[in-house]
């Protein structure tokens, strides 16, 4: 198993409707003190917001492939999170996001991962994205297949969903 390490980060990733805004330290004290910020929206953060300010190492370099805010851009307020949960092991990267109740339906979720699937193919070293989403979870489902991700396997209760970015080896280990 090989693993990709990480170069320097790109601090923001830019939409339409959202701007990807990278978790600062105080954006990760601000969380994991449950201190309410003035740009968060009322429902902001969720428990998929906290999940993933916990998988930031608490290291002074931020590594390349991240979490990052999502930023109503028409409001400046903090809607959700999206980003990765690397490192790239083989070439895949896995990747999640989560808008708030009260700012979804409106294309935040599908404008996020587009800006991340951007980010992601212009990485020499990411050949694939992997996604997970409950299988109830049907909006969050079309999103990824909107976005071309395409179904892969079944892991419990989560659907696994996979984004070929760069021609994968035909071959596992060494060629015939």
């Amino acid at each position: 198993m090989t693993v990709a390490q990480p170069t320097k980060p790109g601090h923001e990733l830019s939409g339409n409707k959202v701007v990807l805004r990278r978790l600062s330290p105080s954006d990760l004290s601000a969380l994991a003190t449950h201190q309410r910020q003035d740009d968060w929206a009322p429902d902001f953060p969720q428990p998929g917001d906290l999940d993933a300010a916990d998988l930031v190492p608490a290291e002074t370099e931020l590594p390349r492939y991240g979490a990052y805010l999502v930023v109503e851009r028409d409001t400046g307020q903090i809607v959700g999170t999206a980003g990765f949960q690397g490192p790239v092991m083989d070439g895949e990267l896995e990747i999640g996001y989560g808008i708030v109740p009260s700012a979804r339906r409106r294309g935040y979720a599908t404008e996020c991962l587009k800006l991340l699937v951007r980010f992601a193919s212009t990485e020499p070293d990411v050949e694939i994205l992997t996604a997970h989403t409950e299988e109830p979870n049907i909006p969050s489902q079309n999103v990824l297949l909107n976005v071309g991700f395409m179904p892969a396997e079944t892991d419990g209760p989560y659907l696994t969903f996979h984004h070929a970015l760069a021609p994968v080896s035909r071959y596992i280990g060494n060629r015939p």
